[in-house]
C-alpha cells in the first residue's frame, strides 16, 4: 500500500517543445490490528468492541475509530511506518467491560513483509450474581423479591452509612427458589 503524495510542483513551460520532468514518490504505508479477545478464553473473539487511534495520548487527537468485526478484529491501514501512535478502547463489546482504560502505546514497523504490527486486548466478561433462597428445612422459597444494591467504597461499614449504596435493582426468586443479578459490572455489592 501506498500513501498520496500530497506535494505540489510547479514547472514552468517556456515553449511548445519544452519537455520537463518530475520525479513523485508515494511513501508505502503500514497497518495497526487489533485482536479482542475474552480474558477467560482468549480463543474467544469478540465482536462489537469500539476503538479509537489516536496521534497522542489524547483524546482531542483521534485519527481514526472503528470496531471489531466477527472475528474480533480491527485494522486501522494507512499508516505511517517507524511512528508511535496510541489506541484506546471507547466501547467494550455487548456483555463485557473495559479491563485497560486509558491509551496504550503502539509503534509501526517499516515498510514490506511486516507493514502490520498486532496487538491483543483482553475484556473481562460481566458477572452474574444467582442467589437460592430457601425456607426452613431448605424447601425452595419463592416469590421473594431482593433488591441488590452497589457499594461504593466497600471498607465502610454498609449498616451505619446508608449514603455508601448506590441504585440497585430488584428480582423476585421464582417457584424453586431462584433468581439471578445478570451484566454486572465488577465491584461490591
Amino acid at each position: 500500500r501506498y500513501a498520496v503524495n500530497t506535494d505540489v510542483f510547479e514547472v514552468t513551460m517556456t515553449s511548445a517543445n519544452q519537455q520537463e520532468e518530475v520525479e513523485c514518490e508515494n511513501k508505502r504505508t503500514v497497518s495497526i490490528q487489533i485482536t479482542k479477545v475474552d480474558s477467560k478464553d482468549p480463543n474467544k473473539k469478540l465482536s462489537g468492541a469500539k476503538f479509537g487511534l489516536y496521534t497522542a495520548a489524547n483524546n482531542d487527537k483521534k485519527i481514526a475509530e472503528a470496531t471489531t468485526d466477527a472475528n474480533g478484529v480491527v485494522t486501522f491501514g494507512n499508516l505511517d511506518p517507524n511512528t508511535t501512535y496510541y489506541y484506546k478502547e471507547i466501547t467494550p463489546p455487548t456483555n463485557y467491560v473495559i479491563k485497560e482504560k486509558g491509551f496504550t502505546a503502539i509503534t509501526t514497523g517499516s515498510t514490506g513483509e511486516n507493514a502490520t504490527v498486532s496487538a491483543t486486548v483482553q475484556n473481562d466478561r460481566k458477572a452474574t450474581f444467582k442467589l437460592h433462597k430457601t425456607k426452613e428445612g431448605g424447601a425452595a422459597f419463592g416469590s421473594i423479591t431482593f433488591r441488590l444494591i452497589a457499594v461504593k467504597d466497600s471498607t465502610k461499614d454498609i449498616l451505619a452509612d446508608t449514603s455508601n449504596l448506590s441504585g440497585g435493582t430488584t428480582k423476585t426468586t421464582n417457584s424453586s427458589g431462584n433468581a439471578s443479578f445478570t451484566g454486572l459490572n465488577p465491584g461490591n455489592y
